[in-house]
């Protein structure tokens, strides 16, 4: 998984298409955020495992990292 302010992008077993509503659940702080699919990559030939964008519907950071960039903080909290 990459994350960054505005989304993330995860590797899954099936393809998602873009504008597919997604939650994301952060357990360790038992947070959710919503988010939407923008774009799939698949990775290899097989088609089983693909590259999903998501876009936060709240940019900011959500993930609660202590020492994010500056610029996330500008953002909305969630």
């Amino acid at each position: 998984m990459t994350i960054n302010a505005h989304g993330c992008g995860v590797i899954t077993r099936e393809k998602l298409a873009p504008g597919t509503p997604v939650l994301l659940d952060l357990l360790t702080d038992q947070r959710q955020a919503k988010g939407i699919v923008v774009d799939a990559v698949m990775l290899d030939q097989s088609g089983e495992d693909w590259l999903v964008g998501i876009e936060l519907g709240n940019q900011g950071n959500f993930w609660g990292l202590l020492d994010a960039p500056a610029d996330w903080q500008s953002l909305e909290e969630p």
